[in-house]
């Protein structure tokens, strides 16, 4: 996918856009050292604040360029290619600012506020739910222990959640907490609030650069008019089942720029590489080929898959998309690890190699199938909707004859 989408794109951003390969090209030169020392790319951000992108999901009634599904899709495609830490960061900015368009449920003085300084200057956003007690809130029912209590003049919110992505880069989170009468609630939080912490604990193998660390909240004040959604405790709602969609989407898309990435380097690599004992690249082996034909041929279809769910939702259709976005999670994430598994195979030791970006791709991929949905969910939901649909579609002449003989 090479087109932008939307007009206003094109009208206001196609400079930018048109140099976005050669912005980014920058970003992959500084993620072997960001990797490495598990740091916060801050530069990348500023970056892409100051070409405009991250102006892109902001509505244009707000300023911004009102940019479509397709056009968070493809951004995200390119900056995943480079670096998949940056990727995932936006990606939640991205999402929150998506899902505010399409729903427009925080109080409008609050939401006008966020996209002006957005546009103004750097200002990262994320979602906070996961718990170290809890787990993931999607897994179903359970009790935050993240708590707010009422106070004159809006709450206190105490509590520990994990995997803040982007945690030292916020300029803003909303928390999910529970209140005394135990009902979940969204929180919108500043993120130099008096009574927050961050616990630098971010030291996993892959996505280093996402400075996804445990952030603490001791007694923080939240004012009246920052209760950006409330809902039943055993289940998502709000905006939260637009952002589960959302999200779905475009990690496919990060993890799927990563698969490219990994094909690129690879295919560079064996079209230089020429032992001497051949005499010619290692391009021109056959069984080579037919690996990256393995890998071509797996990174497209996770790609069609992925588009036609963002279509999709782009239709109005985000709401009765659950079975279907969710195995496109499972399929997406699955061939874009196989096809870097392939990759690294291809090369043998060298695909391990700090030497060369493979093995940094191959770290960060693994993280893709984790991601919520789990795919036993994604499989009890198909099957849900297998029983449901069967059912519904009974009738005398679709029933074998020894099946009708039994229920007679």
């Amino acid at each position: 996918m090479t087109a932008v989408e939307s007009s206003i794109i094109k009208e206001k951003l196609a400079p930018e856009w048109d140099k976005l390969p050669q912005i980014v090209r920058g970003f992959a030169e500084r993620a072997p050292d960001y990797d490495r020392s598990g740091s916060f790319a801050y530069e990348n951000y500023e970056v892409l604040h100051r070409h405009g992108f991250l102006a892109l999901p902001i509505g244009r009634e707000h300023g911004g360029f009102g940019g479509g599904l397709r056009d968070h899709i493809h951004l995200l495609d390119q900056v995943a290619q480079a670096d998949a830490s940056t990727a995932l960061v936006v990606s939640m900015y991205f999402n929150l600012h998506g899902a505010q368009a399409r729903s427009k449920s925080w109080p409008t003085s609050l939401y006008t506020k966020v996209a002006r300084e957005s546009l103004e200057r750097l200002s990262l956003i994320n979602s906070l739910n996961y718990e170290p007690e809890l787990g993931s809130p999607v897994r179903g029912s359970g009790v935050l222990n993240t708590v707010a209590r009422r106070v004159p003049g809006g709450w206190r919110v105490s509590g520990h959640k994990r995997y803040a992505t982007g945690s030292v880069g916020l300029r803003w989170f909303t928390v999910a907490a529970s209140n005394e009468e135990n009902i979940r609630g969204s929180y919108f939080i500043t993120a130099d609030s008096p009574g927050i912490s961050i616990i630098e604990n971010w030291d996993y193998v892959g996505l280093r650069g996402t400075a996804s660390h445990d952030l603490i909240l001791d007694n923080v004040f939240v004012p009246e008019d920052c209760l950006v959604g409330q809902f039943d405790n055993r289940k998502s709602g709000g905006d939260a089942v637009v952002v589960k969609g959302l999200s779905i989407v475009t990690w496919n898309a990060i993890y799927l720029g990563i698969a490219k990435a990994a094909r690129n380097f690879l295919v560079t690599y064996l079209q230089e590489r020429s032992p001497g004992s051949l005499g010619y690249p290692l391009s021109k082996l056959e069984h080579v080929r037919d690996k990256v034909g393995q890998i071509e041929t797996l990174i497209r279809v996770a790609e069609r898959l992925n588009l036609s769910i963002v279509d999709d939702f782009e239709n109005g259709a985000e709401r009765e998309l659950d079975v279907d976005a969710g195995i496109s999670k499972v399929i997406v994430r699955n061939h874009a690890k196989k096809a870097v598994e392939l990759a690294a195979g291809t090369m043998g030791n060298a695909g391990l190699s700090r030497e060369y970006p493979l093995e940094r791709y191959f770290r960060d991929v693994q993280f893709g199938p984790n991601h919520p949905p789990g795919s036993d969910v994604v499989r009890k939901l198909a099957a849900d909707a297998s029983f449901l649909n069967a059912g519904s579609s009974l009738s005398e002449f679709s029933i074998h004859p020894a099946l009708r003989a039994e229920s007679a």
